[in-house]
Parts: C-alpha cells; structure tokens; sequence
C-alpha cells in the first residue's frame, strides 16, 4: 500500500512583485500536488485558489501568457510553451515573479 506522500509532491512556491498582491500578500507556501505534477498543474491549482485576479495577474484576455509572467524552477527561468511537459519533482522550487527592470 502506497503512503499518501508517496501518491503527492510538495512544492515550495514563492511569490514576488504582482504575484504577491494577487495572492491577498502571501510570500511564501508549500502547494501539495497530485502525482505525475507539472507546472501546468500547479498553476491551475493556483488559479482556482486565488481566482481572478491571480489568473489575470498571469494570463492575457486570449489566455495566453502575460510577458510580465515568470516561473522560475529551482533557479532557472523555464517556459510556458508546453506546461504540462514540465514535471515537478517533491521539494522544488518554483519563484511566481515579474522581471525586475534595471535603468540608469
């Protein structure tokens, strides 16, 4: 018989800039996920629990990712061509944040 732990993962999602806000100020939260988990996964599971002003903080109108929108696994910038193609291991990383614009 196979443990509850062994059926799920957990991933640690932080959040920065819009994500932040969209979230009602959540910083930081583990997000269990049923096994074989993906990115897409996640963010559908992000989407229903913080509605639609998270969606729209990541999707356009068309539904197509927003350029503001980064996901950044275990320190790497990935995208969001094919969401469900990337799987998610039980411990990662994932950062939800805007790029950060640099002048001078």
């Amino acid at each position: 018989m196979l443990m509850e732990k062994e059926l799920s993962v957990s991933i640690k999602v932080k959040y920065y800039v819009l994500f932040f806000i969209a979230t009602n100020y959540c910083l930081e939260e583990s997000v269990q996920l049923n096994k074989p988990a993906s990115l897409g996964g996640l963010v559908e599971t992000l989407c229903q629990k913080y509605g639609e002003e998270f969606r729209s903080s990541i999707f356009c109108p068309d539904g197509s990712l927003k350029s503001t929108a980064w996901f950044i696994l275990n320190g790497k910038r990935i995208g969001m061509d094919n969401p469900h193609s990337v799987l998610l291991n039980n411990g990662d990383e994932m950062i939800i944040s805007s790029p950060l614009l640099v002048g001078g």
